[in-house]
């Protein structure tokens, strides 16, 4: 074996090894390593946000087949469908119960448990919510506005 493919080991574990030894010029490995520890541990001393509850209430949906999904897909809910909305989560239920998460700007992601291609994803607007419903092949263009209480 040549002496340049003996010692080629050796060079990989003494760059590994050594601080601030690399095989690039300004590069210290080490030091990058520490860098990211030192972020990591002042965002987990950081507090965490409290839950997001900007949009908590619960909110009529309309459901509508967009012309393109018009294929052999089951036709659209006729009455609004409710999706209630605390502190974060989102639920509504349409014969299966789907459940997900809402963040700071109002972003939604609303999944089946089981089958995770059956999705709502959409956000809020004020008042109003737009989103798209996806079950397979088959996609809705959904729109909502912010229930009264006692609506």
């Amino acid at each position: 074996m040549p002496k340049r493919a003996r010692l080629f080991p050796l060079c990989i574990l003494v760059t590994l090894a050594v601080p601030g030894c690399s095989s690039k010029p300004g590069v210290n490995i080490i030091n990058n390593n520490v860098g990211d520890q030192t972020a990591a541990a002042s965002a987990a001393a950081s507090p965490a946000a409290g839950p997001v509850t900007t949009f908590d209430g619960e909110w009529g949906l309309r459901f509508t087949t967009n012309p393109s999904a018009a294929r052999q897909c089951p036709p659209a809910p006729s009455r609004d469908v409710i999706m209630a909305v605390e502190q974060g989560r989102a639920q509504l239920n349409m014969g299966k119960t789907y459940s997900g998460s809402v963040n700071t700007g109002g972003e939604v992601r609303v999944a089946d448990r089981m089958d995770r291609s059956i999705a709502i994803i959409g956000a809020f607007r004020g008042e109003n919510f737009v989103g798209d419903f996806r079950n397979g092949n088959c996609s809705y263009a959904v729109a909502g506005r912010k229930r009264l209480p006692g609506q």
